[in-house]
């Protein structure tokens, strides 16, 4: 039995940067009697045109007319007038034949046909999504009437044999073929998936199926695609993904490469989520018969197995912070499946198993081969952190590199349960996290302005934070147009990403880009992120200003205070104090700095700042909301390895939420070793 679902859906809005403008005129025409021709003029706007615009072929604007009587038809062929001017013009003058009759003429079809194999845009392929296409009507002389209406076209389905091809949003993101047969050979079906926007292609095939049941959900647009398909079947399945950065780059390898080929009886249930510049995938498979997986993150993480006989797999994967899971259990048997009558695959490998992790001084590595059993379960998060638990009856080998400080090899043969966790950490002392915003306005093609952010989160503590949520609250007035990576939470007023884990040293990015109302205000975008580690919970906070058109540069005194004095158990320790309140009628955000003189370093504070070295120690303090009338307090003691008076300076950076209000301001202070005073 052959079963195939196919849910094929678009995604408007901001999201998509292709939109189509075509302006055709008329669209109504009055023919007169004797009249001894038509005029017909087309107008094509593309954001994206020069794919068409300046090609060898350019494009064609069809434009047919239904007259008075029933099967009066005249179509019209339009070609460019200029096709290296923006926006391209079309026009047709066409003489028409005595016996057309008198009346009104009215547009009944209309086409443009994109050059390169690129398919064509039909108006009666109506969609609930993708291009964007507005029929304007001009008045023309002699015509008595006229029309306007507006609708939304899909590229239409072009039949080449049995194969169907679908453009979803021009040819940047196509499902470019379904095929279905059977015969002698068995069922064979396959799918491929190309979305040029995100550099991506899924492919997935069946072929000499005895039996084949396949369900699949397939959602595309130019921020990413998702599919989810499930599928039961007696035969042969393979199963590809690739994803690239720039497409166009031959020499550049693919951020993320997967390919997966079953043969025999399987039941799988896959998960593909491409968005941005991340992939994620979960996979679930059990059968018997012959299977290779392989998985590449990159240069760092690596994963692969095969081998034939009984398999059972669970395994999720994120490539944006390259975190792994996997769960494999595998016996040896040896496996035939007929492909044809008279035709055999034969398959009696035992099982092979590996996971590698590197960077530019570190390799982990973990491989099971010749193994009769093997029941593994492997945990890696990034290329300095792979863990596992592995029941095997054959070899199992364990490597770990660090630069020319640590080598170690280890190998098993035999009926082992080995426990192991290999971590290379970068980072010392407490759980810290560390995360930082920046912002600038960005001009678009549609004369809009967008502002773009990059998030960066750093772990710069000694333990693993997971998992990590970040939440960005928007400013008023902006409206959320894509990211990098898909959030797992958001509405019109925040987007929240949950990252799987940072280890120590980790550094992760995420864009964002939002739509501006406008600039007469300025614009200050929050974010917080929170991660777990194994005793607690570590925080911080951060935002990026945008200064508005009418923005002031101070708005009045800040209250903003700094006090010193010496500790009176111990000479060399200075104690002080921050104070600060908000003292406008909205929420503020504020940054405060502290260099500490030469001499000096951090003993301890009520609120952990960020510190910037390794010379003189600058203490920075992110405060990203207070409220107002609020006082924010912070105390904090710095050691001095020089004797007498220590001048310190402090200063303030602080916006209002309501984009209108903004200050900076200093305050000083001398601490003297001898008594307890401030000044």
């Amino acid at each position: 039995m052959l079963m195939i679902h196919i849910i094929a859906l678009v995604s408007t809005g901001l999201a998509l940067p292709q939109v189509l403008n075509l302006q055709v005129s008329p669209e109504v025409v009055d023919i007169a009697s004797q009249q001894p021709e038509i005029v017909c003029t087309a107008t094509v706007n593309w954001s994206q045109a020069a794919a068409f615009e300046h090609s060898a072929r350019p494009a064609v604007v069809k434009a047919q007319f239904a007259g008075p009587a029933p099967l009066d038809t005249i179509t019209l062929t339009l070609r460019a007038l200029d096709s290296s001017r923006r926006p391209s013009r079309f026009q047709n003058r066409t003489a028409l034949p005595p016996q057309t009759a008198a009346g009104l003429w009215h547009l009944d079809g209309l086409s443009l046909e994109l050059p390169e194999g690129s398919g064509h845009l039909d108006k009666t392929d109506l969609a609930r999504a993708g291009l964007d296409s507005s029929f304007l009507v001009v008045s023309t002389p002699g015509a008595s009437a006229t029309a306007a209406r507006t609708e939304t076209v899909l590229p239409q389905r072009k039949e080449v044999g049995n194969s169907s091809i679908i453009y979803l949003s021009r040819s940047r993101a196509a499902l470019s073929s379904i095929q279905e047969s059977a015969g002698g050979g068995g069922i064979s079906a396959s799918t491929t998936l190309t979305n040029r926007g995100t550099g991506t292609v899924v492919s997935e095939g069946y072929s000499f199926a005895r039996s084949l049941e396949n369900q699949k959900s397939i959602r595309m647009d130019n921020n990413g695609t998702q599919v989810t398909t499930e599928a039961s079947f007696s035969g042969i399945g393979d199963l590809d993904f690739f994803k690239k950065d720039n497409w166009q780059a031959h020499d550049e390898k693919p951020t993320f490469q997967s390919s997966d080929s079953y043969r025999g009886q399987f039941r799988l249930n896959y998960t593909l989520d491409d968005y941005g510049d991340v992939a994620t995938s979960d996979r679930s498979v059990s059968g018997e018969g012959a299977v290779t997986a392989d998985r590449r993150l990159g240069a760092e993480l690596s994963s692969r197995e095969s081998g034939s006989g009984t398999y059972q797999a669970e395994e999720s994967l994120d490539t944006l912070t390259g975190y792994l899971s996997k769960e494999i259990s595998a016996v040896r048997r040896e496996s035939s499946y007929q492909v044809v009558p008279g035709r055999w695959l034969n398959a009696s490998g035992s099982w092979w198993e590996g996971v590698a992790a590197r960077t530019n001084q570190t390799y982990l590595s973990e491989r099971v081969s010749a193994a009769d059993r093997l029941d593994k379960t492997s945990l890696v998060r990034g290329p300095s952190d792979i863990s596992s638990q592995t029941s095997l009856s054959g070899r199992a080998s364990f490597q770990a590199r660090a630069g020319d400080s640590l080598e170690m090899d280890e190998e098993y043969v035999g009926n082992y349960t080995i426990s192991r966790n290999m971590a290379i950490s970068v980072g010392a002392g407490v759980p810290h996290l560390k995360v930082t915003k920046e912002g600038s306005l960005r001009e678009g093609w549609d004369d809009r302005t967008y502002a773009a952010y990059t998030i960066t989160l750093e772990n710069d503590g000694g333990e693993t934070l997971s998992p990590v949520r970040v939440t960005d609250r928007f400013p008023l007035g902006t409206v959320f147009v894509n990211a990098s990576a898909r959030p797992s939470a958001q509405d019109q007023y925040q987007a929240t990403w949950t990252l799987t884990h940072l280890s120590p040293g980790d550094v992760r990015s995420i864009e964002l880009l939002l739509l501006l109302d406008s600039l007469e205000s300025g614009m200050v975008n929050r974010v917080y992120a929170q991660g777990d580690h194994s005793t607690g919970t570590v925080t911080a906070e951060s935002y990026a200003a945008i200064p508005g058109d009418w923005l002031q540069c101070c708005s009045g005194t800040l209250p903003f205070r700094l006090e010193g004095w010496a500790d009176q158990t111990d000479p060399t320790i200075a104690r002080y104090r921050l104070s600060l309140t908000n003292p406008w009628q909205s929420s503020m955000a504020a940054t405060i700095s502290h260099p500490l003189p030469e001499g000096m370093r951090l003993v301890e504070a009520s609120t952990a700042p960020d510190v910037t070295g390794p010379g003189p120690q600058t203490l920075v303090w992110t405060v990203s909301s207070v409220e107002p009338g609020e006082t924010v307090t912070i105390d904090y003691r710095a050691r001095s390895s020089r004797f007498g008076s220590i001048l310190s300076t402090a200063w303030v950076d602080a916006y209002g939420m309501d984009g209108e209000t903004a200050s900076a301001q200093s305050d000083s202070v001398v601490v003297l070793p001898d008594h307890d005073a401030a000044f």
